[in-house]
Order: structure tokens, then sequence, then C-alpha cells
């Protein structure tokens, strides 16, 4: 019976008890392997590492009490030790090889496009890019709204009101931050008249693009966003009146919650604030991606839970622990509670401590019963006296599968799936760094309204190329200014002998291998799409390997325009899904676009991009039906033509020549008299 139930001690320890007190050891210790080895684990967590070092600081050997800082250099020397290579170095690793895994199956899983170049793949992602978006103006075709309405549309698109709105937007946050209590009468009018100020001055902002817009106002995610804040400050005073002419109404909770969204009017800093605009824009890929590791995250926590149920709900309470009321495992939310804790590492290890006493130390050390409950043989009346479903008093012992149950929820949860979400994350914004996609099509939208003042997105095509070559050299300085090695092809044949102003519809005075790096189509009235012209640029910039890149030579970036010539043939049938995608995604965007437009005529069938040109020499019949052709195709037949005429025109000239040779050599000879 000693044997079950004593436990023998010496020296210091048998001192102790024979004094009337308890020798207890520490959670942490390292009287065996296991126990030491369950000791690392934990505090290479960082979850109490500190008192476990003081403790070993402290330590003088078995059954021996503490003395104060006996071993102080080498128990401190041996934890920081630990610590920097077992949690710093060592499970920055485990997250590493996590992340490097997780990128492996990415990029597994994105293996499909096998048979297309990096060049080829390149493209396809900005051509998605591109089609995605819906819209590129708010109002399109200002020229045919009134003279009244126009002059709004000017005053909501300049920048000056823009910058008006920014900066009633950062007073408005001051005078926010200028509210404290308690606070006199004249402060409080102040704030007021203030706030009443800011109302009138956002109220007017809405109204004027209201009226400026019209429907279109709410294509604008910015302006949805405006006007909600608009709708939420008008609810606040609506309720505030009826707070003041009623005062038996208790709005005031609502009324504050609701005066929080003015806060919200600093997100639209984000559209002026680069660096913030890619982190936002970062969460926002992440988003959906972490949805699918927080539902295997959800499905851990619930098996967890319902085990951890099934477990310890009827461990009783130590009283002198984390496990308690507040934490136990008494009801599945109670668990889930207790497991989202465990999950951030707030006293994972003490909870798992209390979980494992055994009969010995409730009996001993707390001096409580423990023994097995049997909600079988007793009235569970009895042992819910409260009414809550929940019995009051559980008396069972721990069991050391406490031990097991939080090192695995540990490592797989805290370890594994938290660590998933950071490589999500680290993929959203290595996806964020594409917004210079973003940006140069911002770009482009930017230069575009100075050739485009009306916003009808078409101009004519000399405008057109004027606009491809103004952005592109934009761009190319911006991000590259030494560049004058590899400036890209220029519009002009440089070989041409005819005046090249003569006329802009003399085709083949372009360059050929301009148009060709291009790819551009025009319309058969000669004026050029919007979206064509952005391709354009963006086809531009990826053949010449700019902005974000180094220049490539010549010899490569001709062999970049012939695999994107490539790609276009290969997109004949769409055997490839990808290219189906892009083209039902254009057909999409020009349906909108069309519909924005109001003009039936403005693409009667939409030209697939990658689709190959299929013509007979003159570069319209390939297209006829579309309403566009081929520059490539036009010039390409032009100059064709013209060397057909040049040569024609040398042969005869040489025949001419021929001719009058024979005369002067076989015709009568004339001698001088005399």
């Amino acid at each position: 019976m000693c044997r079950d139930h004593c436990w023998g001690l010496i020296k210091d320890a048998a001192l102790c008890t024979e004094q009337g007190g308890k020798w207890v050891n520490m959670n942490q210790n390292f009287d065996n392997l296991l126990v030491g080895t369950i000791s690392l684990f934990e505090i290479s967590t960082t979850e109490g590492w500190v008192d476990v070092m003081l403790a070993a600081v402290d330590s003088r050997g078995p059954y021996l009490q503490p003395r104060r800082d006996a071993n102080e250099f080498i128990g401190s020397l041996l934890f920081v030790a630990f610590m920097l290579i077992g949690s710093f170095f060592v499970l920055n690793l485990c997250v590493g090889v996590i992340i490097d895994n997780y990128n492996k199956q990415k990029s597994a899983s994105d293996a499909s496009c096998v048979l297309v170049t990096e060049t080829q793949a390149a493209w396809m992602t900005q051509m998605k890019a591109l089609y995605l978006r819906r819209s590129f103006f708010t109002q399109v075709n200002v020229d045919q709204l009134g003279p009244s309405r126009q002059h709004r549309f000017r005053i909501i698109t300049s920048s000056a009101f823009e910058n008006f709105i920014m900066a009633c937007i950062v007073m408005q946050l001051c005078v926010l931050m200028m509210v404290w209590q308690p606070r006199d009468e004249s402060l409080e009018v102040f704030l007021n008249t203030c706030g009443f100020v800011f109302t009138v001055i956002f109220h007017v902002e809405f109204f004027l693009k209201l009226s400026a817009l019209h429907c279109n106002y709410f294509r604008e995610y910015w302006n949805i966003f405006d006007f909600f804040c608009v709708v939420t400050s008008d609810v606040v005073a609506i309720l505030e009146a009826s707070i003041t002419v009623n005062g038996t109404v208790n709005l005031s909770a609502l009324v504050s919650a609701l005066r929080i969204f003015r806060v919200a009017r600093l997100f639209r800093l984000v559209r002026f604030l680069k660096g913030l605009n890619k982190l936002l824009l970062a969460f926002a890929l992440s988003v959906p991606k972490l949805l699918n590791v927080g539902l295997v995250m959800v499905l851990l926590l619930y098996l967890y839970a319902v085990l951890g149920v099934s477990l310890f709900a009827k461990v009783a309470y130590t009283g002198a622990g984390i496990y308690g009321p507040q934490t136990n495992f008494r009801s599945f939310f109670q668990a889930v509670s207790l497991l989202i804790r465990s999950m951030t590492g707030e006293g994972f290890n003490e909870i798992m401590h209390d979980l494992t006493k055994s009969q010995w130390y409730y009996e001993s050390i707390l001096e409580k019963k423990c023994s097995e409950l049997d909600l079988e043989s007793r009235n569970f009346a009895e042992l819910d006296l409260n009414g809550d479903g929940l019995v009051d008093d559980p008396t069972e012992c721990g069991t050391a599968f406490a031990y097991i149950y939080f090192i695995s929820y540990t490592i797989f949860v805290s370890f594994v799936i938290l660590n998933l979400f950071i490589a999500v994350i680290f993929e959203g914004f290595e996806e964020s760094r594409g917004s210079e996609l973003k940006e140069v099509i911002t770009k482009c939208l930017e230069n575009w309204e100075s050739y485009d003042p009306f916003n009808t997105m078409l101009v004519p095509l000399p405008k057109a190329l004027d606009f491809i070559d103004e952005t592109v050299e934009e761009l190319m300085s911006a991000h590259q200014p030494q560049k004058g090695q590899c400036i890209p092809e220029s519009r002009w044949d440089s070989r041409s002998t005819i005046d090249m102003n003569a006329s802009e519809a003399m085709w083949s005075m372009y360059n050929l291998q301009y148009v060709r790096t291009l790819g551009l189509h025009v319309r058969a009235d000669g004026r050029v799409r919007l979206v064509q012209a952005v391709r354009a640029v963006l086809r531009r910039l990826l053949v010449a390997g700019g902005p974000y890149s180094t220049f490539l030579p010549l010899q490569e970036r001709r062999q970049r325009v012939r695999e994107l010539e490539v790609l276009e043939a290969m997109a004949g049938g769409e055997t490839e899904p990808d290219v189906a995608e892009l083209a039902a995604l254009e057909a999409r965007q020009n349906k909108h676009i069309q519909e924005a437009l109001g003009d039936s005529t403005f693409l009667a069938r939409t030209s697939q991009v990658l689709h190959p040109q299929v013509g007979s020499g003159h570069g319209q019949s390939g297209r006829k039906e579309d309403g566009e052709f081929s520059m490539l195709e036009k010039v390409a037949a032009a100059k064709i033509q013209r060397r057909s005429k040049e040569s024609f025109q040398r042969r005869r000239a040489r025949a001419r020549s021929d001719r009058d040779s024979r005369a002067f050599g076989h015709g009568p000879i004339t001698r001088a008299a005399g």
C-alpha cells in the first residue's frame, strides 16, 4: 500500500516533509529523459522558458533546496543557447521547409502550361489581367453630356478637387483625435461644428459626383464606399436628433458604434500611398487562399475539440493551475475556446500539466479525492445542481494522454497550419509585387486621357502610335534610366527613301519590326480601340524585357516576338484551356465596354487577340467581318507592293537604258565636215 501511495524523499526534501511542508517538482523538469524532452519542447515554443531558466540557475541538485543564483553562468548560458538554436533557428527552418514545400506543390499545380514558354505564359498572364477589367473609365462619351454636366465632370476628375477631399479627410481624422474625457463645453461645440462642416463637404462631394456620373457613380468601388460613409453619417445624425428629442430612448451605444465608420474614410488614402496599397492588395489576394487553409484548421479544431471533450471533460479542477471553470473541456464550445487559446501558445503547457495530474498528486499534494465518475449509475440531477446541463464538480483524475494530445496539437496547428498561413501571405505578397502590371495599365489610362479627352475609347491610328511610344518611353525612363544601348525599334523605316510626312496613310513607311512587335489591330475607319493600344504597350514592354527587368538585345527581342506569334498560331483551335479562358474574358470585357458606350457599332463581333490572322495578301480581308484589320498585314502588304513597284520601275528603267545603248551602238555614224 505504501508503494502505491508514498514517495521516498531524502536530503532537503525529506527535511521539508518532516517539518510539515510538501516537496513538489516544477511541471518542467529534467528528472528523466522523457520529461526533459517534453520540457525542452515546451520552452522551444517560448512558453515559460524564462521561469525554467531561473529555476535551473537556482538549482543545486536532486532533493536539494534551491539557492539564489547557485548555477548562474552555466544555467543561463545553456538555456539561452537552446533558445537561439532550438527555437529561433530550428523552428524557423521548419517554417522555411513548410513554405518551400507549399511553393513546390503550387509550382507542380501550375505546371499545366508546359507547352508554352516563359514569355508566352507571361503574355497570357498580362492579357488575363487586362481583360479582367470590365471598365476603364467611370464616365465614357463625355462629349455627349450636357455643358453643365461636363463642367461638373471636369471638376470631380480634377486633381485639385481630389486633393481638397483628401485634405478634408486628414483634417477630420485630426479632429477625431481631439476627443478626450472629461472635456469642457466649448471644446464640445468646436468638435460638433467641425463634424458638421466635414459632413456637409462630403455630402457636396457625393451630390456633385452623383449629378455628373448618374448611375455610373456606383460602378466604382470607392464611390460605393463613399456612399456608405455618407449614409452612415446621416443615420448617426438622425439617431442623435432622436436622442435629443426623446431622452427616454437609449441609442447612445448604437450611435457610438456608427461613429466609428467616420474613421473608415481613412482607407481612401490608400489610393495615394503605393506602399500601403501593395500591402492591402497582398492581404486581399491572400484572403481566398487563406479560407482554404482556414477550413483545414477548422477541421482540426473540430476533431481535437471532440477528442478533448471525450478525454478531459470529467477531469477534476486542480484549483491551483489554469485549468478551471473558465478554461476546460466540459463542453464543445469551451473546448474550442481553449484550443484557440492554446493555438496562440498562451499557457497551453500549464493546461497540459494540469490535465496529467495523477491520483497521487490529487490526494497527496492537493489533498482532494479523484475517482472515476460514473454518470450511468448516479442521478444526474444530483451532479448538476445549478441546472446548466454540466456536472458541477467533476472528480476524475488526469491522464498521460494529455501529453500526446497537446504536443500533437501544437505541432499540427501551431507549427504547420499557422505557418501555412504565413506561406499563403507570402504568396499573396509575391502576387502583389505583380501589381506593376496594374501600374502600367494605370499609366496607360492617364496618358490616354490626353489623346482622348472625352473618353470615347477610340483614337486615330497616328495618335494611338504616339500614345504607345510616349507611354513606353515614360515607363522605360522611370525604371530603366540607362537604356540607351537597347532602345526598341523606331516607328519609321530608316531605309525608306520616300518622304515619311507626305501622308499618314503611307503604310510602307512603317518599320516592319516595330509593327510586328506591337501586334496592333486597326478599325476599318482608321481608329484604334483603347484595349488594343494598351495591349500594344504591354506587348512592346514584354518583348523589350522592360520596364522592370534588364532590356534584352535585338536577337532576344525578336525571339520573343516569334514566340508570341507562335502562341497566336497555337490559339487557332483554342485547345489550351488558358487560351479559351482569355477568349471568354475578352468577349465579356468587350460586351461591358459596348454596353457602357451605348454604341452597337462599336464592335459588332469582338476580335480574339490570340487568334491567328488569316489574310489573303491584303490586310483587310482577314478581319473584314470583325471591323478590324491587322496593321502588320497591312504594312507587310504595302511594303510588298512598294517593293514590287520599285522592282518593276528598276526593270523598266534598265530596259529603257538597254534600248538606248543598243540604239547608240548600231545606228548611223555622223562624220564631222571637213
